[in-house]
């Protein structure tokens, strides 16, 4: 079983002990592996209108976690796991990752089972959508390019991205959902999985209280 963790695209880790799965290891017959991925400004604010060597920047954090699934996939026989019974499970953008990633052709035959806990995949970014808060970054952060914000150090990016909440405070959280750009994630994943992209894997749905 694979956590994703959640926090709104922006934050959370799975150092977190809220996530520790040690518990639920030693009380079940699984394997629980938490993964990190690049969240926040440079894991989904997609700065591709800015410069096209960055198309994948609104995504980055989904190919975080199919590379974490690439490598669960080959290695996780050598700690007792079965690369072909593994369940992704994820609360809040850990449950959007979750079913983005059911619809994800890169993420094909990685996992066999879904377990999104609140939050579906109607919660995405189009292309235009996310590039207004890629411009906001690099007007209110004074970068003319790719390179000026890639060398801001991280004291620099925090108090960067707290001038952009508090001028874009309506759609703070939406401002981080991933880029579904009909390559690398479908247009609207809802209509995939509505369609069939993902009719091989086992999906168990619920809700968590007080989110």
């Amino acid at each position: 079983m694979v956590f994703i963790h959640g926090g709104g695209f922006q934050s959370g880790g799975s150092s977190d002990p809220i996530y520790n799965g040690s518990n639920f290891a030693a009380n079940y017959d699984v394997i629980i592996v938490t993964i990190n991925y690049r969240v926040n400004i440079f894991g989904f604010v997609n700065f591709a209108s800015i410069d096209s060597a960055y198309e994948d920047t609104g995504y980055l954090g989904i190919k975080d976690q199919i590379a974490a699934l690439k490598w669960i996939k080959e290695n996780i026989g050598e700690f007792g796991g079965n690369p072909d019974n593994v369940t992704i499970f994820g609360e809040s953008a850990g449950s959007i990752s979750s079913m983005l990633l059911m619809v994800a052709p890169s993420a094909k035959n990685l996992f066999q089972k879904a377990i999104p806990q609140s939050c579906t995949s109607i919660y995405y970014n189009t292309p235009e959508y996310s590039a207004q808060v890629a411009s906001t970054y690099m007007e209110l952060g004074g970068a003319k390019n790719m390179r000026d914000m890639m060398n801001k150090s991280s004291a620099e990016l925090i108090s960067l991205y707290e001038k952009v909440k508090e001028i874009r405070f309506v759609s703070t959280v939406i401002d981080y959902l991933p880029t579904c750009d009909g390559k690398f994630l479908p247009l609207d994943p809802f209509k995939a999985l509505k369609y069939g992209d993902a009719r091989e894997i086992k999906l168990l749905t619920g809700t968590t209280a007080d989110e």
